[in-house]
């Protein structure tokens, strides 16, 4: 059956980015021959980012067993609507599909825009494919240099300083307005058309913080072109050991911004 796919043969997929999942247009059911013809992957991040590493990588891979070219489609914007607006748009023959994080289904909400866009009703989801952390992140001039500076300076300056995002409802937007809300602080967010060029704007001074996916965070930390102060996870990440998690580095219990999205093992109908 297409798509039922074991589990162990994804296990090389479990890097460092936000949790991922791959979805098909609505009502799809592949016939035997399934696939006949290229499929059109839809990453709705920008390239370079850890969703594209992810999907570029499980595109060779699907591509590699099952015979035919996937086609990676990068469509970046608000927080991954844009994308997932073309994906419920598309015939429902299970030749367009959509590579998204928890995104797609928060920042409708978050925006407002839910009677547009229902990630349960318009998407059958094929597999969940990673899950990882968020990193808090700070360009090194900044005078934070611990998650409690940055919370107290932050406090002292009600309104003054800036995060940036991968966009309006998004995890690492979200993740931001939770901080807000358990440590009492008016951090503005500054949403951008995916991570990457959110971390450039911090690397270059523009902007002083920024909550990123790990991976796209990952090589700009070891090279100290930015500072990590927390990981958003409940427990810490192993390539950043001695980073604190943000709920142990302020004491703030139940803090955590990376969950899961839930999905079948294999495609199905919706109903």
């Amino acid at each position: 059956m297409p798509f039922t796919l074991a589990r162990s043969r994804w296990s090389g997929l479990a890097l460092a980015a936000a949790s991922l999942s791959l979805f098909a247009a609505p009502g799809y059911a592949a016939d035997a021959a399934y696939p006949e013809r290229p499929i059109r992957l839809i990453i709705p991040q920008a390239t370079g980012g850890g969703s594209d590493t992810i999907g570029r990588y499980m595109a060779q891979r699907l591509g590699e067993a099952l015979g035919q070219q996937f086609v990676v489609d990068n469509r970046p914007g608000a927080a991954g609507m844009l994308g997932a607006e073309l994906v419920k748009q598309a015939t429902p023959d299970g030749y367009t599909m959509l590579l998204c994080a928890i995104d797609t289904i928060t920042a409708p909400i978050v925006a407002q825009r839910t009677a547009s866009l229902d990630a349960l009703r318009d998407f059958a989801p094929v597999t969940q494919l990673t899950l990882s952390p968020n990193v808090w992140l700070v360009n090194p001039a900044f005078a934070a240099q611990s998650m409690k500076d940055f919370v107290d300076i932050a406090k002292a300056k009600p309104g003054q300083i800036d995060y940036a995002s991968s966009g309006v409802g998004s995890m690492q937007h979200l993740g931001g307005e939770l901080l807000n809300r358990m440590a009492g602080i008016q951090l503005n967010h500054v949403p951008y058309k995916g991570g990457p060029p959110g971390l450039v704007d911090v690397m270059g001074g523009r902007v002083p913080s920024i909550v990123s996916g790990m991976q796209g965070a990952l090589p700009h930390v070891k090279s100290g072109k930015l500072r990590a102060l927390s990981v958003t996870t409940v427990k810490r990440f192993p390539a950043l050991a001695d980073v604190p998690t943000t709920a142990e580095a302020l004491n703030l219990k139940g803090y955590e911004a990376a969950r899961p999205t839930r999905s079948s093992p294999a495609c199905r109908r919706n109903r």
